[in-house]
């Protein structure tokens, strides 16, 4: 069951990716960090960061972001939360790696308001998450 959940993640991603880059919009120019506590943690050197992918867990996570155009992998432990600027198309794959059934929830959040919410308990799940916005 591990390797059918890592096999389905590692086609997952490459989807996204190929769906953001389809959507032909214009990018926007961040980069991740986490420092691997429970805080949320971000960093982005864009000014206009009202687009937020936050990921709500204590488990250890890894999995790839994209708005637009731009995608990125990004990995940690517990929570964290990715400014993704002002964008028109977000999306998120995330996937435990750990064999617990702790919960792993991905939030959209657009002006402080949550626009959509995926979450999973299964061992080594896959939340996969996007919106037009």
């Amino acid at each position: 069951m591990n390797n059918i959940t890592k096999k389905i993640a590692l086609l997952i991603i490459p989807i996204l990716v190929l769906v953001i880059f389809a959507s032909g919009c214009t990018s926007s120019n961040t980069t991740s960090t986490d420092t691997g506590d429970n805080d949320y943690t971000s960093t982005s050197n864009s000014d206009s960061g009202n687009t937020i992918i936050k990921i709500i867990t204590n488990e250890e996570w890894s999995g790839s972001v994209g708005a637009d155009s731009n995608t990125r992998s990004i990995d940690g432990t517990g929570n964290h939360q990715e400014n993704m600027g002002s964008v028109n198309i977000v999306s998120a794959s995330i996937q435990k790696q750990t064999n617990s059934t702790g919960m792993l929830k991905v939030q959209i959040v657009k002006n402080g308001e949550v626009i959509k919410e995926e979450s999973t308990t299964a061992e080594y799940g896959v939340v996969t998450i996007s919106a037009s916005l």
